[in-house]
């Protein structure tokens, strides 16, 4: 990879791989086949955001008296931060259980 001088364009980064060098994506499995599909993790994550949908309201109604007008925008900060991190801990788990990873 490398970089011209500061000078240049900002769309002048260039990269010089070849396809030994490409790796698998992070917190991937090794080895490809059906038991990689991305669907399990889109799956997951429409499931969990369907159930943080489903209990929203809940949630603002309980941070509304503690935090009045700053309950929606808050409740949907935590509700989105909890999602991707519970559906991401469910596909681990997922995985795990049929020894992917």
């Amino acid at each position: 990879m490398g970089i011209r001088p500061i000078g240049a364009y900002i769309g002048d980064i260039f990269h010089n791989l070849t396809m030994s060098e490409v790796g698998n994506l992070p917190n991937r499995a090794n080895t490809a086949g059906k038991k990689t599909s991305p669907w399990m993790d889109r799956f997951v994550l429409f499931a969990c955001i369907f159930g943080a949908w489903q209990i929203s309201n809940e949630v603002i109604s309980a941070l509304e008296p503690q935090l009045g007008w700053w309950a929606n925008p808050v409740a949907v900060i935590i509700l989105g931060l909890a999602t991707l991190y519970i559906s991401s801990q469910i596909v681990l788990f997922f995985e795990k259980l049929l020894g992917i990873r």
